[in-house]
């Protein structure tokens, strides 16, 4: 797995939740080690970079990190625009997320 990807995915997966978006839910779920206020902040990214749909695809990632490698891999035109604006919410989580 790429090291900005798997980055974020470990950054993504936290504890409970109140009322957040798909992405900072299934951060706060996960039995990952990040803070409340960096599932906020990833959350705030893709509000900003991911369409709801992408977000839920992410919240997928998060929660069966195999899903991300299965996308990757795959040929499809979708999948690679899919891939390239994950890419991009990576980077921006990294820039601005910590």
């Amino acid at each position: 797995m790429n090291k900005i990807v798997l980055s974020v995915l470990v950054v993504l997966l936290a504890a409970p939740f109140v009322n957040a978006g798909p992405i900072e839910q299934a951060c706060r779920k996960s039995d990952r080690s990040a803070s409340a206020q960096t599932c906020s902040c990833i959350q705030k990214v893709a509000n900003v970079t991911l369409s709801n749909a992408d977000q839920r695809k992410v919240a997928r990632f998060i929660k069966e990190p195999e899903k991300s490698q299965d996308m990757k891999r795959s040929d499809t035109r979708r999948d690679e625009a899919f891939w390239e604006r994950f890419e991009g919410f990576t980077a921006n989580v990294s820039r601005q997320c910590g």
